[in-house]
């Protein structure tokens, strides 16, 4: 091989070695900086994201965290105080239902203890006539007993319509309690459907807000998410990378066989020149095919890169155009069929939502005032009822009286000595109509502590409602202005919002031309292979020439070590086995093909 085509040659395989080496290197440490600045979008994407949609209790926190946050979390507190109000107000009013109820429950035992007197009165009744009876039959000597058995008669008799009173009077009061009870009852219904209005009608112009901002945090969430998946196609690129260092370590091979051929042969005949001769075919033969290998491997590279370079552009594209269809859903003037944007839709209507409830509850808080004076009717028919049952004491102690005065006559006449039974029927009725009478009295007093007690607090309460009411309406009304006001701040930030930055496309845009650039290598590579086979054919020929001088037809031992040198050189097993099989050369089995082997 002539000196200045080896030098050629040479010279060609190092500026290979050059620009593949700069190709590599540019791409390696520009992909870092690609990624760098993903996160760095991706960051400030995030953030942006925290400050629509983040409070101050959220996990994901950030340092993002700003206006519209705050005004969501403001507004989250006004709702949720209004909301342990109104949950204290119905707990309230339950309270009142159930001591209603309860003393209706009771007077309805009431009703019980006057039927249990009035039957007691009605037996006392029938033992005065048998009493009657028995003092007849004793003549004169029962005259007295007969008289006491008429007063025991008459007093029996005014017991029954004494307990007629009571019942009627009970009654009443009865009635008074239910429909009393129907008052709540329909003040709670109202309350209930009205407070579930409330929540609804509160929550419904919330809702159009939170579905607006829950659809911007996936739709940008989705964005980003979309956007990171242009780090898959960026680390196979930097893994491709990576193989610039056995390309190098290729080329590097061809120079080294390059080296070991002879440059001048002197008398082409003879075993000495046909050993050279050989030499120089299957060194060539060699190079072209490790020329091959590195040609395969950036073809390999480039496919690799183009295909990703592909599946990077169309992420960057689908993230564009969901970032278009993001701004239009929330910033145009007409998105999706809803007039004025979605933003328009998230704050319309919230003022006249709450001047709504603030009516619905200034009707509410009315009719709580309602309560005070039938509450007071209800105290005043229990007073009544209680007084009427201490009168009853009147009744009991007369009773006492002609009991103690039939034991005295029974005594005295032997003729009525029978009557010892009737006596304590007498006795035993007499007691148990003093019990079941301060059995009422305690039941009345406790209704009637209870209902007082109940009805005063619970009157005293509702004056405080209505402003209260009122107060955080107010702050719930100042949270929706606040909101409003930061639509225009919002929409503005929208527009602004973008995963990739300009940055990010400048170093996307180098590393393209650096493919291209890679891409130009293959043609070079071609050149150097077609000079290879020029030399390949040109010791082909003076080969055969030598061999017919020396009357042989092949020589394809070559008898001097330089094969076989070279081989042990390598440091690519594949490189070995290639060189083995060209030089007719048995190379040992070693790393997996493609893996360095070091010597």
């Amino acid at each position: 091989m002539a000196n200045s085509l080896r030098d050629h040659l040479s010279e060609g395989l190092e500026n290979l070695i050059s620009k593949t080496e700069e190709i590599y290197l540019n791409l390696a440490g520009r992909l870092p900086e690609l990624f760098k600045e993903l996160e760095i979008g991706f960051n400030e994407s995030s953030q942006l994201v925290a400050y629509f949609v983040n409070d101050r209790e959220s996990k994901e926190h950030t340092e993002g965290y700003g206006l519209v946050a705050d005004i969501i979390t403001e507004a989250k507190s006004s709702i949720a105080e209004a909301s342990h109000f109104f949950i204290n107000m119905k707990e309230r009013d339950d309270l009142l239902f159930d001591s209603i109820n309860q003393g209706i429950q009771k007077l309805s035992f009431l009703e019980e203890t006057i039927e249990n007197i009035r039957e007691d009165s009605i037996e006392m009744e029938l033992i005065s006539l048998n009493a009657m009876t028995a003092a007849l039959k004793a003549g004169r000597a029962g005259l007295a007993f007969s008289y006491i058995t008429e007063e025991l008669k008459k007093l029996s008799t005014h017991t029954v319509g004494f307990t007629d009173e009571l019942t009627s009077r009970g009654e009443e009061v009865i009635d008074v309690l239910v429909r009393f009870r129907e008052t709540i009852k329909n003040i709670q219904g109202f309350q209930q459907k009205f407070y579930g209005d409330f929540k609804t009608k509160l929550n419904e112009s919330f809702e159009t807000y939170n579905e607006g901002v829950k659809k911007l945090a996936e739709i940008l969430l989705g964005i980003i998410e979309e956007a990171r998946e242009v780090k898959k196609p960026l680390f196979r690129i930097m893994e491709e990378v990576q193989l610039q260092d056995i390309i190098k370590q290729s080329i590097q091979h061809v120079l080294l066989s390059l080296e070991e051929a002879k440059q001048e042969f002197g008398e082409e005949s003879g075993e000495n020149f046909l050993d050279e001769i050989t030499m120089l075919e299957k060194i060539s033969e060699l190079c072209s095919s490790l020329l091959d290998d590195v040609k395969g491997k950036i073809e390999n590279s480039l496919s690799i890169f183009k295909k990703d370079l592909s599946a990077l552009q169309d992420i960057l594209k689908r993230v564009e155009e969901e970032r278009g269809a993001f701004l239009s859903f929330f910033t145009e003037e007409e998105a999706e069929g809803l007039e004025g944007g979605a933003l328009n839709q998230m704050f319309e209507g919230s003022v006249g939502v709450l001047e709504e409830l603030l009516a619905g509850i200034r009707e509410s808080m009315e009719e709580k005032k309602k309560v005070n004076s039938e509450g007071q009717l209800i105290i005043s028919g229990l007073n009544l009822l209680a007084e009427s049952f201490n009168n009853f004491f009147e009744i009991v102690d007369r009773f006492y009286s002609i009991e103690v005065a039939s034991k005295i006559e029974i005594a005295k006449q032997e003729a009525l000595q029978d009557r010892q039974d009737t006596v304590k029927e007498m006795t035993d009725l007499t007691n148990r109509i003093e019990k079941d009478i301060k059995e009422a009295i305690r039941t009345i007093r406790d209704s009637l502590t209870r209902t007082d007690r109940v009805i005063g607090k619970y009157a005293f309460e509702v004056k405080s409602e209505v402003g209260s009411v009122e107060e955080m309406s107010l702050k719930i009304q100042e949270s929706y202005d606040r909101l409003v006001f930061s639509k225009n701040t919002l929409a503005d930030t929208l527009r602004s919002f973008s995963v990739y930055n300009e940055h990010f496309f400048e170093l996307l845009d180098r590393s393209e031309k650096d493919m291209e650039r890679l891409g130009e290598l293959i043609e070079v590579i071609n050149v150097l292979k077609k000079e290879l086979e020029l030399v390949k054919l040109e010791a082909r020929k003076r080969k055969a020439g030598a061999l017919e001088a020396s009357g042989l037809e092949e020589w394809d031992i070559i008898k001097n070590n330089k094969m076989k040198e070279i081989i042990e050189r390598f440091t690519i097993f594949t490189h070995k086995k290639t060189a083995g099989d060209i030089g007719g050369i048995a190379v040992e089995e070693g790393s997996d093909p493609g893996e360095l082997t070091l010597f």
